[in-house]
């Protein structure tokens, strides 16, 4: 169980590679909501919001990052975040 949300992450990686966006974007989920004390929960709220812009699903990507920035203030990610939110909602 440790290691799901590692598994999980790397499965998401390589099925976005292979354009395979929406089982990415299932993946993505599944680490937000099942796993979502993981180290790994913050990258993958912020790669699911970047899939939502990139399929134009502006409202979408807006609610990804800001639940990530309130659920994981301290990540290392929020900056980031915080930036992509910004030009999402600037469109």
């Amino acid at each position: 169980p440790e290691a799901a949300s590692i598994a999980l992450g790397a499965a998401a990686r390589i099925r976005l590679a292979r354009g395979d966006v929406a089982g990415a974007e299932g993946l993505w989920k599944t680490i937000v909501t099942d796993h979502a004390t993981s180290p790994e929960a913050p990258e993958a709220e912020l790669e699911w919001a970047r899939a939502l812009l990139r399929r134009g699903d502006r409202a979408g990507a807006v609610e990804r990052f800001e639940h990530l920035i309130l659920t994981y203030p301290r990540s290392a990610l929020v900056p980031l975040a915080r930036r992509e939110l910004e030009a999402a909602r600037a469109g």
